[in-house]
């Protein structure tokens, strides 16, 4: 029997708000339930650590080294060294903000339910955008604790910067 290649499903994710506008990020979304488990656990330890503390440097280190590992593809995401590499050191690089969106984004896209197909989309073909925020994105940042309209509307903004995008 020949073995089957199971896809990638790779889709690039475009965060199209400030202040990261224009940043792309090419991820694979093949990849299995115990995966996205072990990201969403990471995540999960990061936010409850201790600010500051060793268990919060190990989780945010291990969700980004699980994200390049099983995800990440590659970006045109520079700074101020030069181009960003796609790794974990360059995961580390990254604004704490971009970095969680990016890797929050990705979760929720695992997680997709497939929108129906608009009139002018080629038959069978995914759409080339998908918005973020109709992805019902899991939370992985620190909360507050407070429940005001001031973190509502920035949970909003942020859900809305990142916009998906397949990649053929």
């Amino acid at each position: 029997m020949a073995d089957y290649r199971l896809p990638d499903n790779a889709l690039t994710l475009v965060l199209d708000e400030p202040p990261y506008a224009g940043a792309e990020v090419e991820v694979r979304l093949g990849v299995g339930l115990g995966v996205y488990a072990r990201a969403r656990t990471w995540l999960g330890r990061f936010r409850d650590a201790e600010a500051g503390g060793d268990d919060e440097q190990a989780a945010i280190e291990a969700a980004y080294a699980l994200f390049v590992d099983e995800a990440l593809l590659g970006w045109n995401l520079t700074d101020h060294r030069g181009p960003v590499p796609p790794t974990t050191e360059g995961m580390l690089r990254l604004p704490l903000l971009l970095g969680l969106e990016i890797v929050s984004t990705w979760l929720a896209a695992l997680m997709a339910v497939p929108v129906p197909l608009g009139s002018d989309s080629p038959a069978g073909e995914p759409p080339t955008r998908l918005p973020a925020s109709l992805l019902g994105r899991p939370k992985s940042g620190r909360s507050s604790g407070s429940t005001g309209s001031s973190s509502g509307s920035a949970s909003r903004r942020r859900s809305r910067m990142a916009r998906t995008r397949s990649v053929s």
